[in-house]
């Protein structure tokens, strides 16, 4: 395909290089002299492994040329790619002058002209840009036809080019079934099946990727600082850390839905927490984790007072599923707060029997709840019988089973987040997000 690259900074470069070096027809385009003539005379604008050999490679070809004329680079254009800077505005909103002016550019290129053509922007970009940008285009180019994608790149410098060959995935977020074919195309060399979803998605997976990374440098570091303080190899620890990939290199625990609880997770992270603090040692984002928690708790008690409901049917008061224990299940902090706000509600968990809790467990679920003997069901149709709100904490297939052969509506707050909407019919089934 014939391919414009607008902006030849780090990913602009690479981005060009690649393409061409996948025997696309690339013509980049930016307002650097120097960047320009450094690429037509097959030189890398920067150091990056592997980037200078695919330049010199692409130029001799002719696959690849670099320009400061944005007509030239548009004008046999198939597919446009925005690859401009987003840098950190003074109050950390995303700079977007940028993005929008080469948007203004090419509209203002395309006004009185004939054609059609797909955009997709590598710059990262806060969600709903992509979409307000196709509004603008459908309005400032009456006569060209445009197809807009958000397609993000995930290259690291010093792995630019590997990653550009190898990534970790290749995705395509538009509302255009045309974007997605076109843009997809573009890696058909690349051994990746490209995710198409909507374009808000694709832009937030940029942003929470490097947050996660920033979450697990940070992690690793404050660990590091606990360990280092109790004069413990932190790299060991670490390392033995990484080697699970069951649990802690995986997907598990990944999923958004509800609150953490539980005999081990709350008194371990209580535990490190105090041993910190004992050591003077600084650890602010494991010092957050109960707080962040309780928060999430208390967003679903918030949540469900302002559906404000008549009567409440509670499905799941252990702290997940397939167990008894009730011990610092957030499910018993969301019942208290509601019996103290005076809610009516009535509990169901197939795994609770009175009978048969013992220990640390009975007494603790006896102190929190106090009223359990009352509100406790043996079945979940006489929870469900009059209640006019079912609260899901957990994945449960009874639950759903049982609330899909109810004869009547009624609203469903998954605090869960895994019920198909499609699969429960007439009922009305509210997320925390």
């Amino acid at each position: 395909m014939r391919v414009s690259v607008i902006g030849l900074g780090y990913v602009g470069s690479v981005t060009s290089a690649c393409l061409a070096d996948s025997g696309h027809s690339v013509v980049g385009m930016d307002t650097s002299k120097e960047k320009v003539e450094m690429i037509n005379k097959a030189q890398a604008p920067f150091v990056e492994p592997g980037l200078q050999e695919i330049i010199v490679e692409a130029i001799r070809a002719g696959s690849l040329l670099a320009t400061t004329d944005l007509h030239e680079a548009l004008r046999e254009a198939d597919v446009i790619l925005i690859c401009v800077g987003t840098p950190q505005g003074p109050e950390g909103h995303p700079d977007l002058s940028s993005v929008q002016r080469v948007a203004r550019q090419v509209a203002e290129f395309y006004h009185d002209r004939f054609g059609e053509a797909t955009i997709a922007i590598r710059s990262t970009i806060p969600p709903g840009t992509t979409r307000k940008l196709q509004h603008y285009f459908e309005e400032q180019t009456p006569h060209a036809r445009f197809h807009l994608a958000f397609n993000p790149e995930f290259l690291r410098e010093g792995n630019a080019v590997e990653d550009f060959r190898d990534p970790p995935f290749v995705i395509v977020g538009s509302t255009s079934e045309e974007a997605h074919k076109t843009v997809s195309l573009l890696y058909s060399d690349i051994r990746r099946q490209p995710i198409l979803i909507e374009p808000e998605e694709a832009e937030m997976i940029k942003y929470v990727c490097n947050c996660y990374h920033a979450c697990k440098i940070i992690f690793a570091n404050e660990i590091g600082r606990l360990l280092g303080s109790l004069s413990i190899n932190a790299r060991k620890v670490m390392d033995v850390v990484c080697q699970d990939t069951k649990l802690n290199i995986s997907s598990k625990y990944l999923k958004p839905g509800f609150s953490y609880g539980g005999s081990c997770l709350p008194k371990d992270v209580a535990a490190l927490i105090s041993m910190a603090s004992n050591h003077s040692a600084n650890l602010p984002m494991i010092q957050a984790i109960p707080k962040s928690n309780a928060l999430h708790t208390n967003t679903a008690v918030s949540q469900i007072t302002q559906m404000n409901p008549q009567k409440i049917a509670l499905l799941g008061l252990s702290f997940k599923q397939s167990t008894d224990d009730l011990r610092n299940s957030p499910a018993i902090e969301v019942a208290r707060a509601l019996i103290d706000n005076g809610f009516n509600i009535s509990v169901f968990d197939p795994n609770i029997d009175l009978k048969r809790l013992i220990g640390q467990n009975l007494d603790y679920v006896r102190n929190r709840l106090p009223e359990i003997d009352s509100i406790i069901e043996t079945s979940p149709s006489a929870v469900l019988n009059d209640a006019d709100l079912a609260v899901m904490t957990y994945y449960e297939p009874s639950f759903i089973e049982h609330l899909r052969m109810l004869r009547r509506p009624i609203e469903i707050l998954d605090l869960s987040n895994t019920i198909s909407e499609d699969y429960l019919g007439s009922h009305n089934v509210v997320r925390l997000f």
